[in-house]
């Protein structure tokens, strides 16, 4: 055990079940809660003082070794954190964010108060000794820690901000350089904190960034903290993830992934807010590729009051006059012959309010080329609509029939396809089911979920119009076909879909 101490800082991990066992065994003791009486919390550097040293103190192994002395187990999960935190607190996060992740309880994670040798004496490797053998960097580049189940996790508690620690800042860096999955685990307390400090600039209007800087997601490399003896070696560290030796661009790469940790937070903040009549900060997380702030406009648009509609239209009024260049050719060139997706969010948008009569939507639609969009008004063209719902109810006998040529002539007429032309170039069966699917996607287009599956069961069979399709309905900001796409995100062509859309909406400015 004495030799693992001194040569393998992989294999320093506890499973969380122990961990626990460990903190929970502390705070049964009479001099926890001694120490919480002082000082209103009991934070590592009072476990390490009462607790991991006397404990271990002559044995030349850590907590998390002797308690695996049988049976060492290799690091799955790294936990990033400030010894300074409340470590009840800090336990109340690690097991909501295992439990939310679904990940297991025998998980070994590397806890590094717990894994290192702390007692500084003659039985074991000193501090700095450990230090040298670049425990954190080799446990965040091991390969149980960059597969798919493992990853990093940083732990946000109210006591104390992780980010102000230069040893996190550096270990984080580390994992993104690595591309090692980072999850943020956070206590109830800390969530509450940064939604109060995010919700006072968005509930009067202010973006995203601006609240952001308010509730303090932000990093500061130059004044994060740590002992005197380690300050070259990490800052040595930092520098090598970028060039010229330049803080800011670390800086600017550890807040941004900062900000997408709390992400949730602020999506429900501000979804709050536009329902209220200030949708800029949601509509800056749009702009940033957030596809369920896109979800909460639909909302918004969909079923938001007066106010909340008119505040939106005011913001979708901004981005069209922004690019009035794009779309001075009418709605129908800009979203189907050109193809901008992210423009057509604005004019999905602007529909949804007009069919919820919010005259103002309408009006701006009718600019754009001088008649209302297609679709808009008026009951539905009765041969359309009669051909999606017998594609979907239908779909197997309509495969082996050609009964239904003239309704598919008059379909592909509406839609300015050429039935017969189109029939010389492919073999019947597959012209008929190539119009089946086309007819699936209008039925999905028109919100039937039955038409929604069937396209995703026929895209995960791999068939390509399938994926068209989908695509397509994807790049018309179709929410439930969003959504269903998000579902089976594993998939890789779900997976390219969604960082298509996400890309196209950098262009809303």
């Amino acid at each position: 055990m004495q030799q693992l101490q001194r040569s393998s800082p992989t294999m320093w991990a506890m499973t969380l079940v122990q961990w626990n066992q460990f903190i929970d065994f502390c705070k049964s003791t009479p001099k926890w809660q001694e120490i919480k009486n002082q000082n209103g919390h009991v934070n590592l550097y009072d476990m390490n003082k009462h607790f991991v040293i006397p404990w271990t103190r002559g044995t030349g192994c850590s907590v998390a070794v002797l308690m695996n002395k049988h049976t060492p187990l290799e690091a799955k999960v790294m936990l990033s954190h400030a010894w300074a935190e409340d470590m009840e607190e800090c336990q109340e996060a690690l097991n909501k964010h295992f439990d939310d992740e679904h990940i297991a309880e025998d998980t070994a994670v590397w806890f590094c108060g717990f894994g290192l040798y702390q007692p500084e004496d003659a039985h074991g490797p000193t501090i700095q000794e450990q230090i040298e053998l670049q425990p954190f960097t080799k446990v965040i580049a091991s390969e149980s820690v960059k597969t798919t189940s493992g990853r990093m996790i940083a732990v946000h508690t109210t006591r104390a901000d992780l980010w102000e620690r230069l040893w996190c800042v550096r270990e984080v860096r580390e994992a993104m350089s690595l591309d090692v999955t980072i999850t943020a685990a956070m206590s109830d307390a800390y969530g509450e904190t940064f939604k109060k400090k995010y919700s006072r600039i968005v509930n009067v209007g202010g973006g995203h960034k601006s609240a952001l800087k308010v509730a303090g997601v932000t990093v500061d490399t130059a004044k994060a903290k740590c002992r005197d003896e380690d300050s070259d070696m990490l800052f040595e560290k930092l520098f090598e993830h970028c060039k010229g030796g330049d803080l800011q661009a670390i800086d600017d790469a550890t807040s941004n992934l900062r900000a997408s940790l709390v992400n949730h937070l602020a999506l429900e903040v501000a979804l709050d807010a536009a329902k209220s009549g200030k949708p800029q900060a949601l509509v800056d997380l749009v702009k940033l590729g957030d596809l369920e702030a896109v979800d909460g406009l639909h909302e918004v648009a969909d079923a938001g009051g007066e106010q909340a509609r008119d505040a939106l239209f005011d913001v979708l009024q901004s981005i069209a006059a922004a690019n009035k260049d794009h779309m001075k050719h009418g709605w129908y060139s800009l979203c189907w012959k050109d193809r901008q997706s992210a423009f057509q969010l604005v004019i999905t948008l602007l529909q949804t309010m007009a069919k919820r009569q919010h005259m103002q939507s309408f009006s701006l639609l009718e600019e754009f080329d001088g008649r209302p969009p297609y679709g808009m008004v008026g009951p539905p063209d009765q041969v359309r609509s009669n051909l999606v719902r017998m594609a979907v109810e239908n779909y197997d006998k309509l495969r082996g029939s050609r009964a239904h040529y003239d309704e598919l002539s008059g379909w592909a007429e509406r839609h300015n396809k050429n039935v017969d032309n189109y029939r010389e170039n492919v073999d019947v069966e597959a012209w008929r089911c190539q119009h089946a699917k086309l007819s699936l996607q209008a039925l999905a287009n028109q919100g039937n979920q039955h038409a929604v599956e069937k396209l995703i069961t026929l895209a995960k069979g791999r068939d390509s119009s399938a994926k068209e399709a989908l695509q397509s309905l994807a790049e018309q900001w179709n929410r439930q076909v969003l959504q269903a796409i998000r579902d089976v995100a594993k998939e890789a062509w779900a997976s390219e879909m969604l960082e298509k859309c996400k890309k196209s909406l950098h262009s809303l400015n």
